[in-house]
């Protein structure tokens, strides 16, 4: 949000020195969660001394274009980039040097096909971390964790909750994890768990291939079986890999024993 900040900033320093001249912003939302935007500004108080147009459309879920020229600004963005937009009015005008944005590909319908395939009968689990071969290795040898709730969000087929999560998220890393568990198994550990003495105990915890003693964190370290690991993406580029062991509905004996 700095350039929103940013923009707040300009925005009253220029009415406080400039009180009497025109400042129109117009910001509007569309029935796509798309984002429009107009600004009129004093062409003779900020630049550009000539016009400025950017495009960028990688998808209906990722794109921007803005056109900015005799004191006018206008654009449009989809719903993640309003901040970014701010920002390129202020570069535009010679307020701010901003970097390139970043590719984000999560809301393809590829990549949400890839996630909730099969999403009526699982719950979905996302983890995201920054390097691939983190990746890998939680492909095909599980997913490490203390505590399942803080290092996963669940995530819905539903369109402010998946923008939401990923929003918070997306800054501990490009690759994204999927995890699913069938709705059944995790409701038959569920109600052992509360039949049986220790209730304390979480049902990932019971799916889980391995239990060890971190001393240095002094915790249970516990690792999700890779059976539950659907995959990983990359948001990014939206490549996507696929678990060939993937089942939701793995179940051992070694899970009952653990209740």
């Amino acid at each position: 949000m700095e350039n929103f900040r940013a923009f707040e900033k300009w925005y009253s320093k220029h009415m406080i020195k400039h009180v009497k001249t025109k400042l129109e912003v117009n910001i509007k939302n569309m029935p796509d969660y798309s984002w429009k935007l107009s600004i009129s500004f004093p062409p003779d108080l900020y630049g550009p001394e000539k016009r400025v147009f950017e495009n960028e459309h990688h998808s209906n879920y990722n794109f921007y274009m803005f056109n900015a020229e005799n004191g006018l600004f206008e654009a449009s963005c989809d719903f993640t980039k309003l901040d970014f937009i701010l920002g390129k009015f202020l570069e535009c005008i010679g307020e701010l040097n901003l970097k390139h944005i970043e590719a984000d590909y999560f809301l393809m319908p590829k990549v949400q096909d890839f996630i909730f395939n099969n999403q009526e009968n699982n719950h979905v689990f996302l983890h995201y971390t920054p390097d691939e071969k983190t990746a890998q290795e939680i492909v095909k040898e599980g997913l490490h964790f203390t505590a399942f709730d803080k290092t996963t969000a669940k995530t819905y087929k539903d369109f402010v909750n998946i923008n939401y999560n990923h929003q918070l998220r997306k800054p501990y890393g490009k690759y994204i994890i999927v995890i699913g568990i069938n709705f059944a198994l995790y409701d038959k550990y569920l109600k052992l768990i509360n039949a049986a003495e220790n209730k304390y105990l979480k049902v990932e915890e019971v799916l889980s291939s391995e239990k060890s003693y971190n001393q240095e964190l002094d915790e249970e370290v516990y690792t999700l079986h890779p059976k539950f690991i659907k995959g990983y993406l990359n948001y990014q580029t939206g490549e996507l890999v696929e678990n060939p062991a993937f089942d939701s509905s793995f179940d051992c004996e070694m899970f009952l024993n653990r209740v």
